[in-house]
């Protein structure tokens, strides 16, 4: 109502609105995780690194229906199953399963290297706004 009397334009006071609300998925994703943190904790004393490459293979799966069938929606789920895999390594950190500053050093090259892959020989595009 506020930009409304100052007289900001209709066009420009919908577009604020429409932006302001995107990053409002992470706070669903988020209150889901931590509504799930007790039973992924059961899931990972359970599993171990196991737990985490299982989240990560369902959003694999999900990325493979998106790029290879009409099923695309399925695409969405992915930031349930990515945040809850990255969720678990925190357990992991917690329980010191991670190794020290190099070893990360050595995760994050490998993740960096992959990134690379899929985006600049693979199916994903370099601006993520908007995916799926």
């Amino acid at each position: 109502m506020i930009l409304h009397f100052l007289d900001v334009s209709p066009a420009v006071i919908r577009l604020a609105s429409r932006a302001a609300l995107i990053p409002t998925w992470f706070l669903a994703i988020y209150i889901m995780a931590v509504i799930l943190a007790p039973l992924m904790y059961r899931f990972w004393r359970r599993f171990g690194f196991a737990s985490f490459w299982m989240l990560v293979t369902l959003a694999i799966l999900m990325d493979v229906a998106y790029f290879n069938t009409p099923a695309r929606w399925l695409a969405w789920s992915n930031y349930f199953w990515v945040w809850l895999a990255i969720h678990n390594l925190g357990f992991a950190w917690r329980d010191g399963r991670l190794g020290g500053a190099r070893h990360l050093v050595i995760y994050a090259a490998f993740a960096l290297l992959i990134l690379w892959i899929l985006v600049f020989q693979g199916p994903y595009p370099l601006a993520m706004v908007g995916s799926p």
